[in-house]
């Protein structure tokens, strides 16, 4: 049975997410240490897929570089939680949790910079732009 160019198409970006795979392995052969973590990871990398897709005239380049990377993370995901016989870990521990939050918020303090540097801070609501500096000055004191 012939296969259909969707088909084939699917082959080609299945290939490329396992190698992406792979290639993260060795680069960090470690598993996600719990659900939480492997999750967080995940969401900070589809974040970015996000935030290369919403451009006014995005980079499909860019957008097919994060898919991929994004694909490959669920896959470790998918592998390395299923594969836990004790079950998922979620709650596993005090660390963890604080270990994902720190994430998230260097990531949102990173994207906050970004609308302050650029300019665009007067585009923002008057609340947003407040609660933007008010977090950028919290954040910044040593």
């Amino acid at each position: 049975m012939e296969r259909t160019q969707y088909e084939v198409k699917l082959d080609n970006a299945l290939a490329k997410i396992r190698a992406e795979v792979l290639k993260m392995k060795e680069s960090n052969p470690a598993n996600f240490d719990s659900v939480i973590n492997g999750f967080s990871i995940f969401a900070a990398k589809t974040d970015e897929l996000w935030d290369a897709v919403k451009l006014t005239n995005p980079n499909l380049t860019s957008v097919e570089e994060k898919s991929i990377q994004s694909g490959a993370l669920l896959c470790r995901f998918i592998v390395e939680q299923t594969k836990n016989t004790q079950g998922p870990r979620i709650g596993q521990s005090f660390h963890e949790a604080e270990t994902a939050v720190t994430y998230h918020i260097e990531s949102l303090i990173k994207e906050l910079v970004i609308i302050t540097d650029s300019n665009r801070l007067p585009e923002l609501s008057e609340t947003v732009r407040t609660a933007v500096i008010e977090t950028l000055n919290t954040a910044t004191k040593p």
